[in-house]
């Protein structure tokens, strides 16, 4: 569920790396410009719609997944509670990963990446292990890692490209390039869409046939 709704994130930043590369070849400045403000105020917009509806409606949404009742939809809800109610933090990191590969930095966007998994294993561990606190330790490690993630990439982004230019939200025709974010990135993300969506749907069936069965679904 958490990763079916990170990819509504991933529609316009994948439409940010093609733009941005497109008018650095033009020598369209401005143009080039105007996404970087675009793309962070409408990837938050999204991220701070997708929070809401895991602070809100997670239980509702493993309900109509026919996830079983108990300890399994608790758990399940605890997690995508914590997890997707930050999610916000994975929008900074996937819209500032985009600008840095669209500027060639592609070290840099795996490097923040390589470090928020290997912080996410480290507090895994002391979270069951050592401090003992399930999945809601697991949920507070992922959420951290994220954070510290996008920390480190704002700051590459900094360092390596420089300031964003807010003011050409309001004058660098931002409706026309929302478009054409939007015309790129629903057909680049399609595909992925549509096989988590099938994802969803068969889970919801094997859901109905008990924990063992979703089990031996998610290791097969």
């Amino acid at each position: 569920v958490s990763w079916g709704l990170v990819l509504f994130l991933t529609v316009l930043s994948t439409a940010s790396t093609i733009l941005i590369s497109q008018y650095k070849g033009a020598h369209d400045k401005e143009s080039e410009q105007t996404i970087y403000p675009l793309a962070i105020a409408v990837n938050l917009i999204i991220g701070a719609v997708i929070s809401a509806v895991c602070l809100f409606l997670s239980r509702d949404l493993f309900t109509l997944m026919n996830v079983e009742a108990g300890k399994t939809i608790e758990y399940a809800t605890q997690y995508l509670t914590i997890t997707g109610g930050t999610i916000l933090t994975q929008a900074i990191i996937l819209t500032f990963s985009a600008f840095l590969r669209s500027n060639t930095f592609m070290k840099e966007a795996l490097a923040a990446s390589v470090t928020a998994n290997i912080l996410n294993i480290i507090g895994n561990y002391i979270a069951l292990y050592i401090l003992d606190w399930g999945v809601m330790g697991v949920g507070v490690s992922t959420a951290a890692s994220r954070f510290a993630a996008m920390i480190m990439i704002i700051i590459m982004f900094r360092i390596r490209i420089g300031k964003i230019n807010w003011s050409l939200l309001f004058k660098g025709k931002p409706v026309r390039h929302l478009l054409k974010m939007l015309k790129i990135g629903i057909p680049a993300a399609g595909e992925s869409l549509s096989y988590d969506s099938s994802q969803l749907c068969i889970m919801g069936f094997i859901n109905t046939m008990g924990n063992t069965s979703v089990n031996t679904k998610i290791y097969v």
